[in-house]
């Protein structure tokens, strides 16, 4: 927890909701952005964002917001939260969209308003690929796909038919 306490909150919550999925057997050279990169080696890949942008919009969030993140990673890590990576992982392996739902709504606050925030861009980056590309296969953090407001929730509004498929 020492070396832990010279970062900050939401580096923090991500190196603790990190070991939890560790804990579990869960490791990122097995996670499904790894498997889709190594299928796509004939395909051009387009990333949404860059990793620069995503962490400036961690940085950017106000030192309440990012310690709420962290209260919530550390109950994921201890087991008395509601963000048991077995459960998540269950449900987005059955595509059981309620229970995705469900399990997100349980976040905090600062949770629901990153997510519209970066549905928004995410959003708007398709669109703009869709000008240059006629066939797309987009890959996202489940959470995006069935959070209120999410990229699903966007695209329909900027006219596209968009359909939540397992």
């Amino acid at each position: 927890c020492d070396n832990l306490s010279l970062f900050y909150p939401w580096y923090q919550a991500m190196i603790v909701t990190g070991a939890a999925f560790r804990l579990q057997g869960l490791t990122p050279q097995h996670g499904v952005d790894r498997h889709i990169l190594s299928q796509s080696q004939s395909m051009n890949v387009y990333p949404l964002e860059s990793l620069a942008l995503q962490l400036l919009e961690y940085s950017q969030l106000s030192v309440a917001d990012q310690k709420e993140m962290l209260v919530a990673a550390a109950a994921q890590g201890d087991g008395t939260g509601h963000d048991e990576p077995m459960i998540l992982l269950d449900a987005w392996s059955k595509g059981d969209q309620q229970q995705l739902k469900a399990h997100f709504a349980m976040r905090p606050a600062a949770f629901h308003h990153y997510i519209k925030r970066k549905s928004s861009t995410f959003a708007s980056r398709i669109q703009q690929l869709t000008t240059s590309h006629d066939r797309l296969f987009i890959t996202l953090g489940v959470e995006h796909l069935v959070a209120q407001q999410g990229v699903l929730d966007k695209l329909s509004q900027q006219g596209w038919q968009v359909q939540f498929v397992t």
